[in-house]
Order: C-alpha cells, then structure tokens, then sequence
C-alpha cells in the first residue's frame, strides 16, 4: 500500500469517496487519491507551462504544451500557433484551465477556417 505523506490532505478530503467505495479495499481508495492529485499536479504544471509560452510568446512551446494529452485539454487543430498565441493572450484576465476549456474549441474552429483559406479551399 502506498501512503504518500503530501497526500494526507487530499486522503482527508476524500474521506467521502469511502461511500462509493468499500472501506475494504483501502488501496483502492488510496490509488484514487493518489491518481487525483497526480492529475491534479500534471494538469497545474502543464498550464503554467501554457502562462509562460504566452508570456514568452513562445508559439512552438505553446503549441507543445496544447496539444499534450497531460494537459486534458480539448484536442485542437495543430497549425497556426500564432492565432492560438494572440487570441490567448488578448484575455485580460488570467489565463486558467476554465478559460482553455472552455474557448480552445472556438480558436481552433477559427485555426480551422484560416488554415483552408490559406491553401485556397474556401468552400
């Protein structure tokens, strides 16, 4: 069984989980929260990652960290990183997974649209 010590908040807080789960099986309880937090974490890590792209205007890492499945993030058009660069950085407040949630879809419609007109298909 795997105790993880900076995971005894998150045992605590998903003390509730024990209902969906049989109190018998505390290694699955404590692989749940141990994967939750590891989601968590990746999830946190990769949109810092995406902050700092913006900031740096960095079109090629910010494409990287976008199409990373770590990011659990809708899966975008990989072409025109420059649309995906300005259009997340014109949002004047911060950046946060909420905000790619819910606007990547439309940006890459938009990326979409742009990448066919590009190579002549305007139909």
């Amino acid at each position: 069984m795997i105790l993880l010590q900076e995971n005894w908040p998150y045992y605590y807080e998903g003390r509730e989980l024990l209902d969906e789960v049989q109190t018998g099986p505390l290694q699955l309880f404590l692989t749940t929260i141990n994967e939750k937090v590891e989601i968590e974490n990746d999830r946190n890590s990769r949109l810092e990652a995406i902050k700092e792209s913006i900031k740096n205007k960095d079109e090629a890492r910010l494409m990287t960290n976008l199409c990373n499945p770590s990011a659990r993030l809708p899966q975008i058009t990989n072409a025109r990183a420059d649309i995906y660069l300005n259009e997340l950085d014109s949002y004047e407040e911060e950046i946060t997974s909420d905000i790619l949630e819910n606007n990547l879809c439309g940006i890459s419609t938009l990326v979409r649209v742009n990448e066919m007109l590009d190579h002549g298909n305007d139909r």
